[in-house]
């Protein structure tokens, strides 16, 4: 076991891919807890409010980030980061509502290609993610049971 402090946050990350490009936002803001970068990449993401699924987290993030209205199919993984537990989903557009950012902490929202994303400045965990999206890891939302 480690010694390492257990993360206070969950977290939510979502991988759309639609036309061989994957939707991604810019961050406007820094985050040294988190290790999230000003200017950086990384897939629509945030934290799970108290008492919600984090199904409904993933498809509240990406519309606040996004404007794209979601349906999360699967889970990618479960992934341990820097001050917080990350769920990845794979997700695909059903809308797009606001045609564009809502959130203020973004900067830009893009599609970028997967080579495009592996040579920017991106969240490591981000990385990984797109690497075991690629390797085909899929998990079913059933996974988590809600218990509450």
């Amino acid at each position: 076991m480690s010694d390492a402090k257990q993360p206070a946050i969950l977290g939510v990350g979502v991988v759309v891919e639609q036309n061989d490009k994957f939707l991604v936002v810019q961050e406007n803001q820094g985050n040294k807890a988190l290790a999230k970068v000003k200017l950086s990449f990384s897939f629509p993401s945030g934290k799970v409010n108290p008492e919600e699924h984090p199904h409904d987290a993933a498809v509240r993030e990406v519309y606040e980030e996004t404007g794209y209205k979601i349906k999360v199919n699967s889970i990618i993984g479960f992934y341990l980061i820097k001050g917080a537990l990350g769920i990845a989903y794979k997700a695909d557009v059903t809308a797009e509502v606001g045609g564009g950012n809502i959130d203020t902490d973004i900067k830009k929202v893009l599609w970028m290609d997967a080579d495009a994303i592996m040579k920017s400045a991106m969240r490591p965990a981000n990385k990984q993610v797109l690497k075991d999206y690629r390797a085909g890891k899929s998990y079913p939302l059933a996974i988590i049971s809600d218990n509450r």
